[in-house]
């Protein structure tokens, strides 16, 4: 499998959601969790989508109730932490994360 921007993206979503955790002295622990689990969340996106791809809905509908969970569960957790940005923080960055990863891997395909 070369340079697959998905594998990349959950790789890199989890390193920089452990150092969201380390990095609690800084921010508080109600913001470093709020970012470590939106990266979690933005990270877990790709994969889901990919394994929707292959299954029997509609590529909008599975996309509409994939993005529903996943920014209620950002909103939800941001809310009983008390820094409802955090999350949403979290999940705004694993997408640029994505776009880099998708980005790094055309670039290198590209004769």
């Amino acid at each position: 499998m070369a340079h697959d921007p998905v594998r990349a993206t959950t790789i890199a979503t989890v390193l920089l959601a452990a150092a969201a955790l380390a990095s609690f002295p800084l921010l508080g622990w109600p913001v470093a969790v709020g970012l470590a689990i939106g990266l979690l969340l933005g990270g877990l996106n790709p994969i889901l989508a990919r394994r929707l791809l292959g299954g029997g809905l509609p590529f909008q509908a599975s996309s509409l109730f994939r993005l529903l969970v996943i920014s209620s569960a950002g909103v939800g957790t941001g809310l009983a932490l008390g820094v409802p940005w955090a999350p949403l923080a979290g999940l705004a960055s694993a997408q640029l994360v994505l776009f880099t990863a998708s980005t790094a891997s055309y670039l290198r395909q590209r004769p």
